[in-house]
């Protein structure tokens, strides 16, 4: 056989052999790879080795991490932040990461508010804290480009007078972790 028709033999075994590790030609493509086809973005940060798509799917909301290597894109990470919460306030993704020998990273929280009191969202451990302006029932969508614990987040959600209204976290008083109790809870008024 000629040389040409083994090098194209061998093009199509390396393409066909990406394909099925999950590689894709766009971000939105390998994220559907786990998520399956119904997959809709609402919001997408950008890094220089990758991008963080936010995902509304049949399943509820799914946080993508996707990263390139050359011209394909694959889905190392996804997280879900938890059962689909309706309250005043509620997380919608996130997703904090480390790769290829840490020198990739990303942190990202979206969290959506529908109370109309609450009118400001802070995240963020101290020095990088980021606070947003609400737009009711639009994601807020927050980032670092380095990977920050949860514990490092204390995400709060204020009024327009800077009281806080809701803390994202466990109950107070505590011992036990329980996935299903992470979300936003009422911070009492101060007497």
């Amino acid at each position: 056989m000629p040389l040409r028709m083994w090098a194209g033999i061998g093009t199509v075994c390396v393409l066909l052999g990406a394909w099925f590790a999950g590689y894709r030609l766009t971000p939105l493509a390998a994220a559907k790879v786990n998520d399956g086809p119904s997959v809709h973005e609402f919001g997408v940060v950008s890094y220089p080795w990758g991008r963080v798509l936010l995902l509304n799917t049949p399943k509820g909301s799914r946080t993508a991490l996707v990263s390139r290597s050359v011209i394909l894109w694959r889905n190392p990470a996804n997280s879900v932040v938890g059962p689909e919460r309706t309250g005043p306030v509620h997380t919608v993704g996130w997703m904090s990461y480390t790769g290829d020998g840490g020198r990739q990273q990303a942190t990202v929280v979206a969290v959506k508010v529908s109370d109309p009191a609450i009118a400001y969202i802070a995240v963020g451990p101290s020095g990088s804290r980021q606070r947003k302006t609400v737009e009711l029932n639009k994601p807020l969508i927050f980032s670092w480009n380095r990977m920050i614990g949860l514990n490092h987040l204390r995400p709060i959600a204020l009024s327009k007078t800077g009281r806080e209204l809701y803390r994202y976290g466990y109950p107070l008083n505590t011992s036990v972790f329980d996935t299903s109790l992470l979300q936003w809870y009422p911070v009492p008024a101060a007497n």
